[in-house]
């Protein structure tokens, strides 16, 4: 019998098993981690590019041209700038007089962005 210390093929070729699944799972939960945390931030940046429009609407005087009728658009970059073409974020607004009420304008507001592949919206609804 010998008496020889260290591992054995076997016990090194099961280790590096668990080991691969360790880091398997541990990288998939860390890029999706990543990409919730993304999502959570592109769509607090568009409710508060949202919020901000809206309010913007909302202290503008009753003859303003973005107060008619009608649909409206702007659109905005990353950091929430407002540009003159499609770049990150789009601003839609549609205003409906008369609604619910006589003199009552009903605004009906939704930010549009792209996250890879997909479309994203957020929508708000407020009154004048």
């Amino acid at each position: 019998m010998s008496n020889e210390r260290g591992f054995t093929f076997i016990e090194i070729l099961i280790l590096s098993s668990v080991l691969l699944f360790v880091f398997v799972g541990t990288g998939q939960t860390l890029d999706y981690l990543v990409k919730s945390n993304r999502h959570q931030s592109l769509l607090w940046d568009a409710g508060e590019l949202g919020e901000l429009v809206t309010l913007e609407l909302l202290n503008m005087y009753s003859s303003s041209p973005e107060l008619t009728e009608g649909n409206h658009v702007r659109y905005y970059d990353s950091q929430k700038l407002q540009t003159q073409g499609p770049t990150f974020f789009e601003v839609n607004w549609t205003i409906t007089d008369n609604k619910p009420i006589l003199s009552v304008k009903e605004i009906q507001l939704t930010v549009k962005w792209r996250e890879g592949a997909l479309d994203r919206t957020t929508a708000y609804i407020t009154y004048r």
